[in-house]
């Protein structure tokens, strides 16, 4: 993402008051604390791929549709909200051109994140509001690996070899959502851009200790859900 528009989202959430029309965050209620669930399309890519030590090449980004869930407990004052979320994204589908130097490669990629998330009220009015938020945290990463023995088999012909590795690593956010207040329950639809660094799968016994290594994995999120106040 570029550095200007992480500015402007900073600058945004930093602003002093944001719109209302009356005093009440919550007309309905004077409940302070909800829990949400939603469900989520990602367009989701992969920037870069390569292979380490030996060759250090890349070999181009790869994009899929994801499929996830979430859910969080927040809690809300005026102005600002404050959640902790976990989501699940099943799965990113990591396939390589079986022409290239990895024939028959496929990485079933499934991550989830546990993250905290702090929301900035940009509009506030009786039935719905407008917020602008930031959200960094941890991102778990599960690689399935199916692929051949290219150095000793290149082609195949001795039958896939299968890989389950597990890797940990920093993510951020930045969203924008509405919300619709009706009388018991908030409706949530929103937008969200998140980063979810780089992952590492290897190194493989079989592929003399080199490393498949994914930079740039980022999402768009578009989700719609609920949010109960208790």
């Amino acid at each position: 993402m570029p550095r200007y528009v992480v500015i402007v989202l900073l600058l945004a959430v930093a602003l002093p008051q944001p719109l209302h029309a009356s005093n009440s965050e919550v007309p309905r209620t004077e409940k302070n604390n909800y829990f949400s669930g939603y469900f989520m399309e990602s367009a989701a890519h992969i920037a870069d791929f390569k292979l380490t030590p030996n060759e250090p090449i890349k070999h181009g980004g790869t994009t899929d549709s994801v499929t996830g869930i979430g859910l969080a407990l927040g809690y809300h004052w005026p102005g600002w909200r404050l959640e902790l979320e976990y989501t699940w994204r099943y799965r990113f589908d990591v396939n390589i051109d079986p022409q290239d130097y990895y024939p028959n490669y496929t990485n079933d990629l499934e991550t989830s994140t546990l993250m905290v998330n702090l929301y900035r009220k940009l509009l506030s009015k009786p039935h719905y509001s407008l917020d602008l938020g930031l959200g960094v945290g941890s991102g778990f990463n599960r690689s399935k690996v199916t692929m051949v023995n290219y150095f000793n088999d290149p082609r195949g012909e001795l039958g896939p070899y299968k890989e389950d590795r597990r890797v940990t690593n920093s993510v951020w956010s930045v969203s924008l959502r509405g919300i619709y207040h009706l009388t018991s329950v908030d409706l949530i639809l929103g937008y969200r851009y998140i980063d979810l660094g780089d992952i590492k799968t290897g190194p493989f016994r079989e592929s003399i200790n080199e490393t498949f290594k994914f930079t740039g994995y980022e999402a768009h999120d578009f989700y719609v859900g609920v949010a109960y106040p208790f």
